[in-house]
């Protein structure tokens, strides 16, 4: 719910003239002063042992954000929020190319339903085809890529470790794509302001209680949990935004989530699909 409300804060800051980067820079400093209070609480950083998949990791997570916030200023959130939740259908595809995992031939079936559910949300409607349908999926495939050195890390490297790299890239790429250039405090108004701090606040929790309930329950049992996103961005989005989801994001939203279920019913014994989470 909380990755939802985040979305559809940035949707309107974006549609009010603020710029996709600046927009990640500012979830990211959210996370980064959360990160920087626990530290100050006793939270301590790990030595890395893989610092250059970390850093392509982070950039990876990065780029996805950009490009789903990009995204976001030209469709409507339920259909966006959709669409990237194609993201294990490519995690699955990089496995099998850059793991070399086995998958067995009934996952390649709910691939193929994955796939389905995609096409059914992207397709050309009578006004014609939109090529920023685009813009979601290719987050997805993004997002997959950081998640396949997710795995490549595995449990060497500290998950809080993990959250402070990933910001500091963050920051860093989003302030070098900026160039100390902020287009946000001379459109913004001080109301606006507040729903910058909530989008960050909301997506700042909801990173911290994806991270508590991985490290507390099996990931299987938590990953299906996600597709509720779907559900509380199709009803922000109908209730805020004046957006009823069509009928064919309705469908593909059902047979998204269904090949997702599918998919981690026939995972192989210890390795895990992992859901979108930005």
């Amino acid at each position: 719910m909380a990755f939802a409300f985040s979305d559809l804060f940035a949707k309107r800051l974006g549609a009010a003239g603020v710029p996709a980067p600046e927009l990640v820079l500012l979830r990211l400093v959210c996370l980064g002063l959360w990160l920087g209070w626990l530290m100050a609480r006793g939270a301590r950083l790990r030595p890395l042992r893989h610092p250059m998949l970390q850093g392509l990791r982070g950039l990876c997570i990065v780029g996805s954000s950009l490009i789903f916030i990009t995204a976001l200023a030209r469709l409507p959130l339920a259909m966006a929020t959709t669409l990237a939740f194609s993201s294990p259908i490519f995690v699955t595809l990089l496995s099998v190319w850059l793991l070399h995992e086995r998958v067995r031939a009934s996952r390649w079936t709910w691939v193929v339903v994955g796939f389905a559910g995609v096409a059914t949300v992207a397709a050309p409607s009578r006004a014609g085809f939109d090529a920023a349908v685009l813009l979601p999926v290719g987050s997805s495939m993004i997002w997959s890529l950081g998640m396949i050195c997710t795995r490549r890390i595995g449990s060497t490297d500290d998950a809080f470790t993990t959250q402070v790299c990933t910001c500091a890239v963050g920051l860093a790429c989003s302030g070098l794509a900026l160039g100390g250039e902020l287009r946000a405090p001379a459109v913004l108004s001080r109301m606006q302001w507040l729903e910058v701090l909530a989008m960050g606040l909301c997506w700042t929790f909801a990173q911290w209680q994806v991270l508590r309930a991985y490290t507390q329950a099996q990931a299987s049992a938590m990953a299906p949990l996600s597709y509720t996103q779907m559900i509380w961005a199709a009803l922000l989005a109908w209730l805020v935004l004046q957006q009823p989801p069509t009928l064919r994001t309705i469908i593909g939203s059902a047979v998204i989530a269904l090949a997702g279920f599918g998919m981690l019913r026939t995972q192989t014994p210890g390795v895990q699909v992992p859901q979108k989470v930005r």
